[in-house]
């Protein structure tokens, strides 16, 4: 093999004749000559097919966490840019805000923050964890990282609402049972169609405050976090300096409830709560993971981690269920039903009409990626191709020969794949086609799918 440009494979015969092969032309050789020897150049050949495949795969893993670590952000209105935890407590617009926020948090996980009406204390603590010295930790036990989720939610009590997780991924020693049943997607869109679908019927939401901080974990787990992410508030209230908890600017914590990022948390606080409602009558349907039904009322519903979606025809039917939470989680309700993890639900009872959007989502995503309306709009989210009618030549796909996709180019189809891929399957499923066709192409794209992607936003 004399040379590859990533298209073709040059190849140069022991006769000095020479050959082009395409990259699926290259594998059967190689793979037919692996099953005979790997000599006469052949070993080289196949050394570059096997170096060139891991290389993408790489680009694609390292690109993948990149995006990963980045996922949960604040979109800063001005310039787009994604604004995490460390970003937002440090701009002078929006740390105060911010700062209050992760105070809260370490306040509502630790034994609680600042003053207030609720004894005493502006944020109730859950005693889901404690700080404590390092030296506290077993040895034959691990302390992993701290990861801080901020997000914006209207329909919450409190909107700017900043999460610590745990960095489950390190923790490998568990044993116990990780998998926990959750309604998708589809059943949640399906379930909407069915409150339309029977006379009389309503949707509402409710919302169970601190659902995971309110089940004990079956073994205490460890967490380090660095001394910079934790805010002054926190750091005067509980003293940690005087205390001589931070090491080496990092502070350590026992979890001894459950916390997001856990691969326990989902299942140890689905398996409360399903005790919690089997109790009175609920129970989980056999055949749809996610929904739930009643033995004798006229209720079912939807629950994803700590989020109840219910239809029902009886508004007695709704107080029973919240009643039976109540005695064990608190709880928020909203009798609209008019949002749903970011989607807003406008119902029309009447004519029995459910309109589903997800108001400035686009807008947003379209400034975080630098990208401007165009004078003349696109009415496809990708390229029509019409057929050549009355030809009898075969109408084959141009070979794409455009210059292939830089690093940053990948990086930038990943996010935008990742923006939209949300969106469009709650709201705009005429888009799947196309995202999916980009998101092929992460590792092979060229200058032809970095159109492909300007038109699909246009």
């Amino acid at each position: 093999m004399v040379s590859d440009n990533g298209r073709w494979y040059k190849i140069k015969y022991e006769d000095d004749d020479e050959e082009e092969l395409t990259h699926r032309e290259m594998t059967t050789y190689v793979q037919q000559a692996n099953k005979v020897t790997l000599a006469n150049g052949w070993h080289s050949a196949y050394l570059g097919l096997v170096q060139q495949e891991q290389d993408k795969a790489q680009q694609a893993f390292d690109e993948m966490k990149d995006f990963e670590n980045t996922a949960y952000s604040i979109t800063d209105p001005e310039s787009g840019k994604q604004l995490e935890y460390r970003h937002l407590r440090k701009n002078p617009k929006t740390k105060q805000t911010w700062n209050i926020s992760g105070a809260n948090e370490f306040g509502r996980l630790m034994q609680g923050i600042g003053t207030g009406d609720k004894d005493g204390k502006r944020v109730q603590g859950t005693n889901t964890m404690f700080f404590i010295n390092k030296k506290n930790i077993p040895p034959d036990r691990m302390a992993t990282y701290a990861r801080f989720v901020c997000t914006y939610r209207p329909e919450k009590e409190e909107k700017n609402r900043t999460r610590l997780t745990v960095g489950g991924n390190l923790i490998t020693d568990y044993e116990g049972d990780v998998t926990t049943d959750t309604a998708g997607l589809e059943l949640i869109k399906m379930h909407w169609c069915s409150v339309l679908s029977t006379e009389g019927a309503k949707y509402m939401t409710m919302d169970i405050g601190n659902f995971y901080l309110n089940t004990s974990l079956d073994r205490p787990e460890y967490m380090r976090i660095n001394i910079n992410d934790v805010p002054q508030e926190v750091i005067d209230e509980y003293k940690l300096y005087e205390q001589n908890l931070v090491h080496n600017g990092v502070v350590y914590v026992e979890i001894r409830k459950a916390l997001f990022g856990l691969k326990q948390s989902g299942t140890l606080a689905n398996k409360q709560l399903s005790k919690v409602l089997g109790k009175e009558g609920y129970f989980q349907s056999e055949h749809t993971s996610g929904l739930w039904l009643h033995k004798t009322r006229d209720i079912s519903f939807t629950l994803v981690v700590d989020d109840f979606r219910v239809k029902y025809t009886k508004k007695e039917d709704v107080l029973h269920l919240q009643s039976v939470i109540e005695k064990a989680y608190p709880t928020t309700t909203d009798w609209t039903g008019n949002r749903f993890i970011g989607v807003h639900l406008d119902w029309n009872y009447k004519t029995r009409e459910l309109k589903a959007s997800m108001p400035g989502y686009v807008k947003r995503a379209l400034l975080q990626f630098q990208h401007y309306t165009p004078n003349k709009p696109q009415y496809s989210p990708s390229a029509y191709v019409p057929p050549i009618f009355g030809s009898r030549k075969p109408q084959m796909t141009n070979i794409d020969t455009s210059q292939p996709f830089t690093k940053d180019d990948a990086k930038r189809l990943q996010k935008i794949c990742g923006k939209f891929l949300y969106y469009t399957r709650a709201i705009d499923d005429t888009m799947m086609h196309p995202l999916n066709t980009v998101a092929t192409q992460v590792t092979t794209g060229t200058e032809k799918t970095n159109k492909a992607i300007d038109h699909f936003m246009d």
